[in-house]
């Protein structure tokens, strides 16, 4: 659970028209990006632990959730989760 002024939260809603080929590495892909985001911010030590958390000096900082509803040859919803 987030605690208030202290933890960050968020969820983004993707559909598509169809199924994409690129499904399986999403979590990764989103972690990846999170790390490098805050690499920029000046947190160092970050490494990507397969396959959706980020660990700063060997302890879990950030985790990343996929909500996939669909049907793997028609259209479908992800909702992406991230929790810092």
């Amino acid at each position: 659970m987030a605690s208030p002024y202290r933890d960050l939260t968020m969820s983004i809603g993707i559909e598509y028209p169809q199924w994409p080929a690129e499904l399986p590495a999403l979590g990764l892909v989103a972690a990846l990006t999170i790390a490098e985001a805050l690499q920029e911010l000046g947190a160092g030590d970050l490494r990507v632990k397969w396959p959706n958390d980020i660990t700063h000096a060997d302890r879990k900082l950030c985790g990343v959730l996929l909500d996939v509803a669909g049907e793997t040859h028609s259209a479908c919803r992800i909702v992406a989760g991230m929790g810092i």
